[in-house]
């Protein structure tokens, strides 16, 4: 059938779009490997496809136990998918159809555990949920958590399916849309969510279109993504992150610093709880004696690049954290040699000082928290309370707090000397900065609706998500829960089961200090008297009165 699909000049096209059995696959293809050339290594195959359900669900009107109506879930079905294979559109009502697709993509590439043809579902765990009762291959589920697979792998099929939500990390309709070489964009309106369906319901030709945009446009902007980055499928990262962290692979080969750092600072099992504990992100509050309120002429300022800017500007731990004594003179000697240091620490009486309106203590980060009074999730003050911090965390906190006593726990305290960062990791961080300021001023200098704009456009986006993106790999846990889907449920085993694992885990371990050394430089580069008149604040910006920054 033909289908008429949306462009993006706002006119249709018309899509032949075959069903599964018209789709005979035709096209040449060649192999390609993987770059890290293990023996064991599987082959893609050079082209790959796209999949998306339509589905619908059913409800029921039920009473609670107050009386009150309330909509419950039935169950949901696929009533019918779409898929492009090498550009070619296939259609199909039942999950048979879909598997009938599968028999053919494998008949013709020769697909087995050794050789896959790659499909990308934009949210495969939403389709997962659907397709599990109908592939009964669990054995290679690499998922980020439960209900969140990444990476499926259909082993005696030679089928990968890949998350290309989790790679571009954006919505369909922005990811169309920002890929230049996407022609087809993501239609919006045109299928009507709220009708039951069914596999045998009429689908009229506008619903056909809007169904068939999304693989298509899909296909198209990963098949533009794979070309701008010369990229394939066997080289093509799983996650947006990913870019970033095979950058910095690249760098950290050709020299030696860092490869000797992260042997020298590999963590154990205790340093690895305190800095997963002491991690928290961004300062972002409001103050509570000004919120609530409407204000004119509101000034607001924004720190360009800022966790990037701490990579390069500020000092980190550099040297394994080793374990201190603890005594009453311990801090104030940590203090003289300008050390790092991590504890667990108990404060007693704690209330905000008088001329602060920031509350810093976050209620969930802290332990046996007492008598807290408050304020949107932050302590505005406590009888007792215990919570992991470092010497950031705390300076901040001495600032911010005033308290009778405080205490570091037995065996908690650990200290490491500060310095920069290696330099293979900051020729990264300032290429990407470069590269992103070189492109904005591209990107003003082109014309609008240009080819030469969209082409720039797309190249700022890609050096902005580089450049934001460094620090979310400073941040990624290094330890992961191991997630299976075995009997038909989703089964976690704690990373406690794989402890050596932590020992032979990267050392470096920025992020606990990256996401203080912003906010709290922030905060100390205002005098006291004039946060006051600071509406709200978070790591990067903070909005205040044009009079109290005249």
């Amino acid at each position: 059938m033909i289908v008429q699909c949306l462009n993006r000049s706002n006119k249709y096209d018309d899509i032949e779009v075959k069903s599964v059995t018209d789709y005979v696959p035709s096209h040449g293809f060649s192999l390609h490997k993987p770059l890290d050339k293990k023996k064991d290594s599987q082959y893609y195959i050079d082209q790959f496809g796209t999949f998306d359900i339509e589905t619908t669900s059913r409800t029921r009107i039920e009473k609670d136990d107050q009386g009150e109506e309330v909509t419950k879930p039935i169950d949901a079905y696929m009533y019918v998918w779409s898929a492009c294979i090498d550009g070619e559109e296939v259609e199909g009502r039942y999950w048979s159809d879909f598997i009938t697709l599968l028999d053919k993509i494998q008949a013709y590439y020769k697909t087995s555990e050794s050789r896959y043809f790659v499909i990308y579902v934009h949210n495969l765990p939403f389709e997962f949920s659907f397709m599990i009762g109908y592939l009964n291959d669990y054995s290679e589920v690499f998922a980020t958590g439960k209900r969140k697979p990444l990476v499926w792998r259909l082993k005696k099929r030679g089928i990968e399916f890949r998350c290309s939500y989790k790679l571009t990390n954006m919505s369909l309709d922005n990811f169309t849309k920002k890929m230049a070489g996407c022609t087809h964009i993501k239609a919006k309106g045109d299928l009507d969510y709220s009708l039951i369906r069914h596999n045998e319901s009429y689908i009229n030709p506008t619903e056909w279109g809007y169904i068939i945009n999304d693989t298509l446009g899909l296909w198209e902007a990963i098949t533009y993504m794979l070309t701008k980055d010369k990229d394939t499928i066997a080289t093509v990262p799983l996650t947006n992150t990913s870019y970033v962290r095979r950058d910095m692979k690249r760098a950290i080969r050709k020299g030696t610093t860092t490869r000797l750092l992260k042997k020298k600072l590999a963590l154990n099992d205790k340093t690895y709880k305190l800095l997963k504990e002491a991690f928290r992100g961004g300062d972002t509050h409001a103050n509570m004696i000004k919120c609530a309120k409407i204000y004119h002429d509101v000034y607001s300022f924004d720190a360009s690049s800022m966790y990037p800017a701490m990579l390069l500007l500020m000092k980190f731990p550099v040297t394994a954290f080793e374990k201190m004594p603890v005594t009453s003179k311990c801090l104030k000697y940590i203090k003289s040699k300008e050390l790092a240091w991590i504890a667990q620490i108990k404060l007693t009486n704690v209330r905000l000082k008088e001329d602060q309106y920031n509350p810093y203590l976050s209620i969930s980060k802290c332990r046996n928290l007492q008598g807290v009074d408050p304020d949107n999730g932050r302590v505005w003050k406590a009888a007792e309370l215990e919570t992991t911090v470092t010497d950031i965390d705390f300076s901040i906190i001495e600032e911010c707090y005033d308290f009778d006593s405080i205490e570091i726990i037995e065996d908690t305290l650990y200290t490491a000397r500060y310095g920069y960062i290696p330099d293979d990791v900051r020729g990264v961080i300032m290429e990407y900065f470069t590269v992103k300021t070189k492109l904005k001023i591209a990107v003003k200098n082109t014309a609008p609706n240009s080819k030469e704009r969209e082409e720039a456009e797309y190249d700022l986006m890609k050096a902005k998500n580089k450049l934001n993106g460094i620090y979310g790999m400073a941040a990624t846990d290094p330890i992961h829960p191991i997630m299976l889907y075995l009997e038909n449920e989703w089964q976690e085993f704690s990373y406690s089961m794989y402890a050596n694992d932590i020992a032979r885990r990267p050392g470096l371990h920025p992020a606990p200090h990256t996401s203080l050394s912003g906010p709290g430089r922030r905060i100390e580069g205002l005098p006291a008297p004039r946060r006051s008149g600071c509406r709200w604040s978070c790591t990067r910006a903070s909005a205040c009165s044009l009079r109290v920054f005249p």
